[in-house]
């Protein structure tokens, strides 16, 4: 029967409306405030990596801390004219009425290279670069976690696939004793063990089944995604760098690894804290000047060691006509009425209890806990980076056999396809090489993945930026 056009208009629709549905389905678990970055579907390692710095909550508080230290360096280096304005409003009444503003702007000059240079901006220099150095740690230790995440997902599929092939033929195992049971070439035993061994095979699956689930929400939750997230994700690797240059890496961990570096910085910050200690017991040299008019003051000083300079602009307005300036702002150097005045002051605490010798002597004491830690650090390291490198040719070593291992299996495999198709064989010794392949396939895997984490932990180790594009052979970060 012929359609009409209404009909054809009709079906037209109902595809389009049938292909929009099936694509929203498919786009589903994708549907977050945040978009998967992924080429073709399918969600890279690197991809899943740069989607972790982005929205990894350790990443996020890193990036806080690095913006919080900023922040502090600000505060303390005071290199822009950003005065402090006070208003006060009085309102009295004492035998008669007043009232009377208050203004007070005030500000501290910072003059850089001509005193010692003050203890906290450069305790705040430090802060920074060390919350920055934590960021690049915080960034590597993501991307480790990211790698085992992702490759523990990978691993829990093949297992998952070696589970429903062990289970497929379990069931065939079974229905094939239960026939020979039935034509009485099989005891009742031999259908026990065939029953059990079919029903461990389905428990098997089942348990990988779950344990494929959270790994999947493990590596959501590193990403950032929402629960219930299935990218799909690549598995096509082969490590690469398996043997990197040893005498390079400890030279390197020597000059800069984030280790020692940190140790050095606290070991700075109590030096600098030991300095005020000491300076604070010596004398201080202050330089004050001050103007004053009947309704406004201006104060100048400045004191040893670091000279920098503050001022203090007051001023006052009141209704009372018999008003008299009170000149607080100034000090024992500032007129009594109006005018100016200028002086100099010497301060010296001689003695104060031994509270400052004692602190003297704390910081003495945890200076050289310091530099006994640095020395330690600085011996063990190499140590350390040579494990790190050991492990890495162990799992080299691995790999090479699960290769080797894997091409055996895959010969065999083919033979027995081939065996199969000539009738020599039945199916079920073909599907039982067909599953040790899968199983080596599974092996392979594994080791490689083994090989890059004991690659990429190893310049962790060494304190090196980990070059992931260079160990799993993908595109450049």
């Amino acid at each position: 029967m012929k359609k009409t056009r209404r009909q054809r208009e009709l079906l037209k629709s109902g595809a389009l409306l049938l292909f929009l549905l099936l694509w929203l389905v498919w786009m589903a678990p994708y549907a977050r405030g945040e978009e998967i970055p992924s080429r073709q579907g399918t969600l890279s390692l690197i991809e899943a990596v740069e989607h972790a710095w982005e929205y990894n909550l350790s990443m996020l508080d890193s990036r806080d801390a690095v913006e919080i230290s900023r922040s502090a360096l600000r505060i303390a280096e005071e290199e822009t004219f950003d005065p402090t304005v006070t208003l006060k409003g009085s309102l009295g009444i004492t035998g008669e009425f007043s009232s009377g503003v208050e203004v007070m702007v005030q500000d501290v000059i910072p003059l850089r290279g001509i005193g010692i240079e003050p203890t906290d901006t450069r305790k705040a220099e430090i802060d920074l670069e060390a919350a920055v150095r934590q960021l690049l740690l915080t960034r590597d230790d993501v991307t480790i976690q990211v790698m085992g995440a992702y490759f523990n997902v990978l691993t829990e599929e093949r297992i998952r696939d070696a589970n429903r092939m062990a289970a497929q033929m379990a069931e065939t195992a079974y229905e094939d004793t239960l026939v020979l049971f039935g034509q009485r070439n099989a005891t009742k035993q031999d259908l026990l063990g065939a029953e059990q061994r079919l029903i461990e095979a389905e428990f098997n699956l089942e348990r990988s089944e779950t344990a494929l689930h959270l790994a999947r929400e493990r590596l959501n939750r590193l990403l950032g995604l929402a629960k219930g997230t299935r990218p799909v994700l690549e598995n096509t690797f082969v490590p690469n760098g398996m043997h990197p240059d040893l005498a390079s890496l400890l030279s390197r961990a020597r000059e800069d690894h984030p280790g020692l570096l940190e140790i050095t910085d606290e070991l700075e910050k109590v030096r600098l804290d030991l300095d005020d200690v000491r300076r604070a017991r010596q004398p201080r040299i202050g330089v004050t000047g001050t103007l004053v008019e009947e309704d406004w003051s201006f104060t100048l000083g400045s004191q040893s060691p670091q000279w920098d300079l503050g001022w203090e602009l007051r001023g006052q307005v009141t209704d009372r006509d018999d008003f008299t300036l009170h000149n607080t702002a100034a000090g024992e150097f500032s007129p009594r009425d109006t005018g100016w005045g200028a002086g100099i002051e010497v301060t010296w605490v001689p003695f104060d209890g031994g509270m400052g010798r004692e602190r003297e002597r704390q910081g003495e004491i945890r200076t050289q806990q310091l530099e006994r830690r640095l020395q330690a650090r600085r011996d063990t390291l190499e140590l350390d980076i040579e494990e790190a490198y050991q492990e890495v040719l162990r799992t080299a070593n691995r790999y090479q056999l699960a290769t080797l291992s894997s091409r055996i299996e895959h010969k065999n495999f083919v033979a027995r396809e081939q065996q199969m198709r000539e009738g020599f064989i039945t199916d079920r010794e073909f599907h039982a090489a067909e599953y040790q392949f899968l199983l080596a396939r599974l092996n392979e895997d594994e080791s490689s993945h083994e090989a890059m984490l004991a690659l990429a932990r190893l310049y962790q180790t060494a304190g090196v930026a980990i070059p992931l594009n260079e160990i799993t052979g993908m595109n450049d970060l």
